[in-house]
């Protein structure tokens, strides 16, 4: 499956004061039903202007049969463990 990064169900994020941009804020989430993959984004401005990216691509699935919002809300949850674990073992 290929991503759009600038897909039509994007979330984007707005420019952030610099005590906020210490954070990563959500930038896009986007799953693929067919193979259950999943893109998650998360981005936060540095130092010189530019823009620091973090991105996770996994399979996601479930059992359960879930809306559209819950199964983006449960792609981003599983990007944020995702991330952490990397975190971690870096």
């Amino acid at each position: 499956m290929k991503f759009d990064p600038c897909g039509s169900e994007a979330v984007v994020a707005e420019r952030l004061s610099a005590i906020e941009s210490v954070r990563f804020r959500l930038h896009q989430v986007q799953y693929d039903n067919h193979s259950k993959r999943a893109y998650v984004e998360f981005r936060r401005i540095d130092g010189d202007g530019g823009d620091q990216l973090v991105v996770a691509v996994f399979t996601f699935r479930t059992k359960e049969r879930l809306s559209k919002q819950r199964i983006k809300e449960e792609v981003v949850r599983k990007a944020r463990h995702v991330l952490k674990g990397a975190a971690l073992a870096a």
